[in-house]
């Protein structure tokens, strides 16, 4: 539940062009792509 909020959070904010937020998030939004990256091509 907590998960999908917070990607649903990221969204939001990517969608706003938050940069602020996005540039507090970017550790936790690389983490995330290189996860979603390795398990598209694993």
């Amino acid at each position: 539940m907590k998960r999908a909020f917070l990607q649903h959070e990221e969204r939001l904010s990517f969608m706003q062009g938050n940069a602020f937020v996005q540039w507090k998030k970017r550790p936790l939004l690389s983490h995330n792509r290189m996860i979603r990256i390795k398990g598209i091509y694993l």
